[in-house]
């Protein structure tokens, strides 16, 4: 019987228990084709569907009026 309970004691400390297991929630990851001023990498805006938010900027943050004089220039 000495024997028997020698062997399941060394059975036992032999298996490795691991006791800091955490479990962490994987939050889904939200990947946007718009940057955080709504628009795409072709400079169009989500809700306008233009090149110019509903302020009348666009991706720059100029006016179609400021646009339109830089190109003059």
């Amino acid at each position: 019987m000495e024997k028997l309970n020698k062997l399941n004691i060394n059975f036992f400390e032999n298996i490795y228990i691991p006791h800091n297991i955490k479990f962490v929630q994987i939050k889904p990851i939200k990947i946007s084709r718009y940057d955080k001023n709504g628009f795409d990498n072709s400079g169009i805006h989500k809700d306008t569907g233009t090149e110019y938010n509903k302020n009348g900027l666009n991706r720059g943050g100029y006016t179609q009026k400021e646009m339109y004089q830089m190109r003059k220039k």
